[in-house]
């Protein structure tokens, strides 16, 4: 007669409390990778709008307005009065709730520079720069 084939309860609950016990651990680094996934694609596709709108403020040489308030943004084309894009993220905060609001003229250039930062619960900040001459540059703070 051969031996029985098998777990015993024993080996499956010392598995269960394994698996259990790597879930605990490895749950919030997913979680938080998660959000600073999320905070990243917003500020790069916030940085790459801006650069978009200041380009074809030069080259159509039409103002671009974009206004940015808590989780969204909106691109306005000023010569005709049209949306171009209006963006929202969720869970991502841009500029702690205040609304910024920056106009390209015909020549990319703002009147003054602006800072952005956007955030995310238990991530680190991330900020845009726009210099006066309307170049976009990415910090990220650890």
């Amino acid at each position: 007669m051969r031996g029985k084939e098998g777990f015993t309860l024993i080996e499956l609950m010392a598995i269960i409390c394994i698996v259990l016990a790597l879930t605990v651990t490895i749950a919030p680094r997913i979680r938080d990778f998660y959000r600073k996934q999320q905070l990243d694609v917003a500020i790069q596709e916030l940085a790459t709008d801006l650069k978009i709108a200041r380009n074809r403020a030069k080259t159509q040489r039409e103002e671009r307005r974009v206004v940015i308030m808590d989780s969204n943004y909106v691109i306005i084309n000023i010569a005709n009065n049209s949306i171009e894009k209006n963006r929202t993220f969720t869970g991502v905060t841009f500029t702690s709730g205040v609304p910024v609001d920056i106009t390209f003229d015909r020549n990319g250039m703002i009147s003054r520079p602006v800072i952005i930062t956007g955030a995310r619960c238990g991530v680190p900040s991330q900020t845009l720069h726009i210099n006066s001459l309307g170049r976009v540059s990415r910090v990220v703070c650890y």
